[in-house]
């Protein structure tokens, strides 16, 4: 806490006529050490010892803004004045798309603390609380949100966003100014805990219920930003090429980058007595999980195709919902053992017959109570799961023993007739999905 409190003091007494500011801080943890990286374009997240995947929580092109000003200066964060000017910490330009957001929670954390309605008018407040309003004004005080120590689980294949650290601290103001007309900190009254009741009230409230405030869009969204500078900083402090790094993503390029780790270390001390569906339920108590389902989409003048992965579903389960945590258990096993970047859909993987062993092997698998157990599921989504399954079943007994011959012709014929199979996994899926809406986890 003193560390926080030293760098809160001096942005405050660096900064004029400011009453509040949001900082990130950190890099992110839980993740192992790299060997290497690559960037995948379709997916905009990294693939980490080609093993593991991490979604990136913001755009490519932010991703870029942050590697820019991370390349230049540590710091990522904002402040808005009194006369609403975006004042940045380290390098972010003003009107990026990062900056935004952050300026955004910044005028959302100000708000709560000194009361501003009307800007609250969007978001109601954990506990419907209304914020006090000073009757009489004392003492002036700035509210700062710090956040850090981004944590990540693994979950299969995936690393998923677990907990974050958020400080939120009010500090207060002298009542004299700096020579520029700035506030500077009442270093007495912060040691006593003297501060203007009004502001105190609202700062504790947040505090009291920081779980529920997190929740809220402007500061979900200064979360991304957080999580996203913190795998940027974990990349270049793992030796990552920050330059090759941002080429790939601008040029959306897979580029293999080496960092520091041994990736045959890393492999040895893997536990490889385990199976991907075995490692996967030890993740389950994870707070958000992401689960995919592929859609097929023409790439190239030669007629091949791939499957790209769409999210589906954020969970959140609720407390004491068994459905809920049973659905999603059979939606992150479906993601581990259909994970679709394996094996891809393509001509030579349809002529070869590689790709009908893949998924005949992935229906044995998820047909099997030991992997999915789809008793525990209500009625409705144990139908609509048997339906999808039935519906990759008539889609393997179609590509049994099909040819794709060369040419462009052949492979249009081809997705022409695969279109009524893709449609029916569409709409059987979707059916999976909205079905488990119903029981608290959203899509």
């Amino acid at each position: 806490m003193k560390k926080i409190l030293a760098v809160m003091l001096v942005l405050v007494c660096t900064i004029a006529n400011v009453n509040a500011g949001v900082v990130v801080e950190g890099e992110a943890k839980g993740i192992d050490p790299i060997a290497m990286v690559k960037y995948l374009p379709s997916e905009n997240a990294f693939l980490i010892n080609e093993s593991n995947k991490l979604g990136s929580p913001v755009s490519s092109e932010e991703l870029l803004e942050i590697i820019d000003a991370i390349n230049l200066d540590e710091r990522i964060g904002v402040s808005v004045t009194l006369n609403d000017e975006l004042i940045v910490y380290g390098k972010l330009h003003k009107r990026s798309e990062t900056a935004g957001r952050l300026e955004a929670a910044d005028n959302f954390i100000r708000s709560v603390v000194f009361a501003e309605y009307s800007r609250l008018r969007k978001f109601p407040l954990p506990q419907n609380y209304n914020p006090v309003r000073v009757v009489s004004r004392e003492r002036s005080s700035v509210i700062y949100l710090q956040l850090s120590d981004f944590e990540y689980v693994k979950s299969g294949e995936n690393y998923i966003p677990g907990s974050v650290k958020a400080d939120i601290m009010l500090i207060p103001m002298a009542t004299y100014t700096a020579p520029d007309g700035g506030y500077l900190p009442d270093y007495d009254a912060l040691e006593k805990g003297v501060f203007q009741k009004e502001d105190k009230a609202n700062a504790d409230h947040m505090n009291q219920y920081k779980n529920e405030y997190l929740k809220l869009p402007p500061l979900r969204e200064a979360i991304k930003v957080g999580q996203a500078s913190a795998i940027i900083r974990l990349l270049r402090d793992s030796g990552i090429n920050m330059n090759e790094l941002s080429r790939s993503i601008l040029e959306r390029e897979e580029i293999s980058l080496v960092g520091k780790a041994n990736i045959q270390e890393i492999k040895v001390a893997k536990n490889e007595n385990k199976s991907e569906v075995e490692v996967a339920k030890g993740f389950f108590e994870a707070s958000l999980t992401q689960d995919t389902e592929g859609e097929i989409l023409a790439s190239s003048d030669q007629g091949e195709f791939v499957e790209e992965g769409e999210v589906i579903a954020k969970v959140e389960p609720s407390l004491g919902n068994d459905y809920a945590e049973s659905i999603r258990q059979v939606f992150l096993i479906d993601k581990i053992i259909g994970n679709t970047d394996k094996v891809k859909l393509s001509r030579k993987s349809i002529n070869d017959g590689s790709y009908v062993s893949y998924r005949t092997k992935y229906l044995e698998a998820i047909k099997d109570s030991e992997n999915v157990d789809l008793s525990k599921t209500p009625e409705d989504f144990q139908k609509a799961f048997i339906k999808h399954i039935q519906a990759w079943e008539a889609v393997v007994a179609w590509l049994d023993g099909k040819k794709i011959d060369a040419g462009k012709d052949a492979f249009t014929l081809f997705y022409e007739e695969h279109s009524k199979y893709r449609e029916e996994l569409k709409n059987t899926y979707n059916e999976c999905k909205n079905i488990a809406a119903k029981y608290q986890i959203e899509n």
